[in-house]
């Protein structure tokens, strides 16, 4: 398993994959202070660049069995790995993040099997994880009305996310 981006998503994924996986993951960034970090956390991070054409020819992925390959970059360097990647490996899964909706499709043309909104997705496992820290029951919406004028009612949360810091 391989997690290419080592910044903050990369290393959340690098993180839970070691959890319930062990040693078999290696991650890879280009920035060569982040990976000492990394090592120094005890984490099997390399060197190497997705963006470019050397890091591929030195056979990163060929002859390798990787059954699953994270994109945690930039869309362009997203892009740009999955392309290589499925030109030069066969079998394995590829995921990837992105920002914009807009891009997903892009990526699975590009050989991707399952792409993710950064956002959307932590925007979802944040709220979830925060009912779940402090007990919030989940609720089914509640009918009211009958027959066409029927319509789901969704009580008033018990909690209130605030995502942004006033300026």
């Amino acid at each position: 398993m391989a997690v290419l981006g080592m910044g903050r998503i990369g290393t959340a994924a690098y993180d839970n994959l070691r959890e319930k996986y062990g040693k078999s993951v290696v991650g890879l960034d280009f920035d060569e202070v982040r990976i000492r970090e990394h090592e120094a956390a005890d984490r099997q991070v390399i060197h190497g660049d997705a963006n470019d054409n050397d890091f591929w020819s030195r056979g990163f992925v060929e002859g390798k069995s990787l059954n699953l390959i994270l994109l945690s970059m930039c869309h362009t360097s997203n892009l740009k790995a999955a392309k290589k990647i499925t030109s030069l490996h066969e079998g394995g899964i590829v995921g990837a993040i992105v920002e914009y909706d807009d891009q997903i499709e892009v990526l699975r043309k590009a050989g991707v099997d399952y792409v993710f909104n950064a956002y959307s997705e932590a925007g979802a496992g944040f709220s979830e994880h925060v009912c779940e820290l402090v007990g919030v029951p989940e609720r089914r919406g509640e009918k009211r009305g009958q027959g066409q004028g029927t319509q789901t009612v969704h009580p008033l949360p018990s909690v209130i996310v605030v995502t942004r810091c006033p300026e």
